[in-house]
């Protein structure tokens, strides 16, 4: 047995089980539905050392990231903390939207004007930070028409920041950074409790297995019987996933105390070509079920952990 920061794993695993852990959230960060790469913190980590923002590859990696730390923060707050503004005065505005000037004048007394990061094909996005009773005091000037700002636009503003160089660049960066970073801690913490709760893994760690219960066959005894094991005896002490794991979807609730017996039967039977088989309920069925992993007891620590229900035993 290997015994890890008080968790037990049993001897048919090559690594510790903070290895494997970490192996696992290596392969989650690489899901293309998360960030797309297993070695998205290094990344990050060189991130926080770039004088020039990349925000295509940070959206790409991160999504909405920024925009969410934005709203959260507060937008004025965050404006007025982590943004420099532009070096034009408001009458120079014109050079860069050259219609409606006038009319944002006269709606505001501004503190001050920022200039948003502009893209390929878009048109320069101004940003008026102002003094008012709302706690809501920033405005956008785009296309003709001025709007109150949302948490989407500041993100521009503090990549403008960044990429100038100003006196508050460095604050704009670490913004950003600490976003994206915000955004891992949390993916991370997932993929954690995600192996937690598992009661098998493979040997690389990269796959896992979620069941209410675990059910052994075993050939030990007077006659090979199946031994049922709530989840919990197994989630520190992890089963080796089998490569063929077999499924068994059913249409009915499943109830570990009247298992189908064809399914045991089954599992019992082919249990030499197929070791492992998980059964659960059809997900298109809205009710709760029980989730049960079928296993035999070559895939289990020797001997079997205390606390296991003989459920069938052949005669």
């Amino acid at each position: 047995m290997h015994t890890v920061r008080g968790v037990i794993m049993p001897v048919l695993f090559d690594h510790s089980v903070e290895a494997l852990r970490e192996m696992f959230v290596i392969a989650r960060f690489a899901q293309l539905d998360v960030f797309g790469t297993a070695i998205i913190e290094d990344d990050l980590r060189d991130i926080e050392r770039e004088s020039m923002p990349n925000p295509d590859w940070i959206a790409k990696h991160f999504g909405n990231a920024v925009e969410e730390a934005c709203q959260k923060a507060g937008i004025v707050s965050a404006l007025r903390t982590c943004a420099d503004p532009a070096s034009f005065k408001i009458e120079e505005v014109g050079r860069y939207a050259a219609l409606g000037v006038q009319q944002a004048v006269s709606l505001m007394v501004h503190r001050a004007v920022y200039l948003a990061f502009q893209r390929k094909n878009q048109g320069a996005v101004l940003l008026f930070d102002v003094d008012g009773p709302s706690s809501q005091c920033a405005y956008t000037y785009e296309s003709r028409s001025l709007t109150v700002a949302g948490p989407e636009v500041l993100p521009a503003v503090l990549y403008n920041t960044w990429l100038q160089g100003g006196p508050k660049w460095k604050k704009a960066r670490q913004f950003v950074v600490d976003a994206c970073r915000t955004k891992v801690e949390q993916e991370r913490k997932k993929a954690e409790a995600d192996f937690d709760r598992a009661v098998a893994c493979s040997q690389d760690g990269t796959k896992i297995v979620h069941a209410d219960w675990v059910v052994v066959a075993s050939d030990k005894g007077t006659f090979p019987n199946l031994i049922r094991f709530p989840a919990s005896t197994f989630q520190n002490s992890k089963l080796v996933r089998a490569s063929n794991l077999g499924r068994i979807t059913v249409g009915t609730q499943i109830d570990i105390g009247s298992l189908p017996a064809e399914v045991v039967h089954l599992h019992y039977r082919h249990r030499q070509h197929l070791p492992q088989t998980l059964l659960s309920l059809d997900s298109r069925i809205p009710v709760k079920s029980d989730r049960v992993l079928l296993v035999d007891a070559r895939d289990c620590p020797d001997p079997l952990p205390e606390g296991g229900k003989q459920i069938w035993r052949t005669k």
